[in-house]
């Protein structure tokens, strides 16, 4: 599995909304340091978001949709 994945919902009209959804464990761990770095970007440049974190055993695919 990827280790982050980034949508966009809503169009750039209506302000934007992102969506993420972050594989922790994916490459030992180094998916979890980006994810941070992406978060301060979020938050730097004021965008509203939402993440969701994957678990072992969780079925991923009912984080989308």
């Amino acid at each position: 599995m990827s280790a982050c994945f980034i949508g966009q919902i809503g169009s750039p009209s209506e302000g934007n909304m992102y969506e993420m959804i972050v594989n922790p464990g994916a490459r030992s761990g180094k998916a979890m340091k980006l994810w941070r770095k992406i978060e301060q970007m979020f938050a730097q440049a004021d965008l509203e978001y939402r993440v969701n974190f994957t678990r072992p055993g969780m079925e991923n695919e009912k984080l989308i949709g």
